[in-house]
């Protein structure tokens, strides 16, 4: 009777693990086509230049990296300015800190991040922006953790998103260098205009 009664209670104390469900995979909100940051509606400038612009894929705030200059009507300027464009910028929801030197004329620019609320990417922020697809294309649910900062070409609005083994890609007309530090989220990037050389490949 006794070996009976510590076999039931042995076999309830293992019952709760066997209820267990299967994690469910995540319910996200996503946005439709139409209204789909990346392949809805085209927007006014920068959208549509030559040039890239370092995104937040968690908020979507967005700065564009000004290589290639265009005037107000969205025209080229084909011509040297003789000099060259520092700026700075600080993310609204604090997502990222950037700061950058432009040369035109040379036709790169070196920008210095740090990462705050975009050290990682969050698959559910991301949704209040994109469509399923383009969620899925950028940030796949498939267990590597990204950081949510980006690059984007302003022309395809292709994304080119950063982990800690990128240490350089392509990007449409531009080639992306990228030195992370180990320390506070930081890193250093070298962008060059590099169009093919000899027409189409």
């Amino acid at each position: 009777m006794k070996k009976g009664l510590a076999l039931l209670l042995l076999s309830l104390c293992f019952l709760p693990a066997c209820r267990e469900k299967e994690p469910s995979k995540e319910l996200l909100t996503y946005v439709s086509p139409e209204d789909c940051r990346l392949c809805g509606r085209m927007g006014e400038s920068p959208w549509g230049q030559d040039n890239v612009g370092l995104i937040s894929l968690n908020t979507f705030e967005m700065i564009p990296i000004e290589i290639n200059r265009y005037d107000d009507k969205g025209v080229l300027i084909e011509e040297n300015t003789g000099c060259a464009r520092v700026w700075n910028f600080q993310s609204e929801e604090g997502g990222f800190r950037a700061s950058g030197i432009e040369d035109p004329d040379r036709g790169y620019a070196m920008v210095s991040v740090t990462l705050e609320e975009d050290e990682t990417a969050d698959r559910e922020k991301a949704a209040a922006f994109l469509c399923e697809d383009c969620l899925e294309r950028i940030l796949p649910e498939d267990g590597t953790e990204r950081t949510g900062l980006g690059m984007v070409d302003l022309t395809t609005r292709e994304v080119q998103t950063f982990d800690s083994r990128t240490l350089g890609f392509g990007l449409g007309d531009f080639y992306i260098h990228c030195d992370r530090k180990e320390e506070g989220g930081r890193a250093e990037l070298l962008i060059f205009f590099s169009p093919l050389r000899y027409g189409e490949g």
